[in-house]
């Protein structure tokens, strides 16, 4: 598309700032939005966590991914406490992928208490950013690293550069950079039973918009959403690329310019008509920008309030009921 360095620079609502070297990084490759043709079809590359040239994913079965889900393996909420709605209940989800569809998310919960009015049980699959193997060396040697082992290729990506924490209930806050996208609502019976079938091909595979964390403007057509592969791509750059994506804004001093200007030269690969964002429409005509069952390495079911503060993008952590890690994965469905 034409005024691509524009567009990434400059959206309706707020900016990114005036980068003198943007354009040139743009000429170079090394902005996200340019590195490919705009006709080139795309799909999220789980191993280098990039929307890529991508063959289709061949027909026939798929992987099943197995999660057990309990009130541990997290910091205790009220609603997980013994007491709570979840202090009695266990629960299984598994995610079902096949060739050409995207996979197919099933919960089953018994043990749960009654829910306080006007509150729902939301299902989330959330995606923790993982070391791509392909990393640039310049961007691995960059990673901070506190354990020989952290931080290497095929590993959780860790803020602190020590071993990850996710999983740890004695952690307040972990160390992962996760990407949350919400699968649905649970149908919660009188007796304590709360059930979900949804395929992520109708399931809102979105997650926030990363500029919603800076408070800038985005087209409130699409809510503040962007195709959750995009957002991981995106974080990936913000945070494991500081060589070779925008070197000139380092992530420890100017994060906010850094996940903006990402941000929008991303957007400005799809947004066709301008405005900023990436619209329904247009995520659509993005071969696999939304994350697989494969890539999602937790589920977590939350009590959220009918009113409520922050986006309905991100789960309310103070209200997590029941979680699982991804346990075991079968070969075929």
């Amino acid at each position: 598309m034409s005024g691509t360095s524009e567009l990434a620079v400059s959206v309706r609502g707020g900016t990114a700032g005036t980068f003198s070297t943007f354009a040139r990084d743009v000429a170079r490759g090394r902005v996200f939005s340019s590195r490919l043709s705009s006709d080139t079809p795309l799909v999220f590359d789980p191993a280098t966590r990039q929307l890529v040239p991508f063959p289709p994913a061949p027909s026939g079965r798929g992987p099943v991914f197995h999660f057990a889900l309990s009130n541990q393996g997290f910091p205790p909420t009220f609603f997980s406490a013994p007491g709570g709605i979840a202090g009695s209940a266990r629960g299984t989800a598994e995610l079902r992928e096949t060739g050409t569809d995207p996979g197919t998310l099933t919960v089953s919960v018994t043990g749960l208490g009654p829910l306080p009015p006007g509150a729902e049980l939301a299902a989330w699959l959330i995606h923790d950013l993982v070391v791509p193997p392909s990393l640039d060396p310049a961007d691995l040697a960059a990673l901070p690293r506190v354990a020989p082992e952290a931080n290497t290729p095929g590993q959780f990506f860790t803020v602190d550069g020590a071993p990850p924490t996710v999983g740890r209930p004695d952690v307040p806050v972990w160390n992962t950079v996760s990407v949350p996208v919400r699968a649905g609502t649970l149908t919660v019976r009188p007796e304590g039973t709360a059930s979900l079938r949804v395929s992520l091909a109708d399931a809102a595979r979105v997650a926030l918009d990363p500029r919603a964390l800076l408070g800038m403007g985005f087209s409130p057509g699409f809510g503040g959403a962007l195709p959750s592969g995009l957002v991981a791509a995106i974080l990936t750059d913000v945070f494991m690329r500081p060589a070779t994506v925008f070197p000139q804004l380092p992530l420890a001093t100017a994060f906010p310019q850094r996940l903006a200007a990402i941000t929008q030269a991303a957007v400005a690969r799809f947004d066709r008509d301008g405005d900023g964002t990436v619209s329904v429409q247009e995520a659509q005509s993005i071969p696999g920008a939304f994350l697989r069952a494969q890539d999602f390495t937790r589920v977590a079911l939350t009590v959220e309030p009918s009113v409520r503060s922050t986006s309905p993008l991100l789960p309310t952590e103070h209200a997590v009921a029941l979680a699982g890690l991804r346990r075991t994965q079968s070969a075929v469905n």
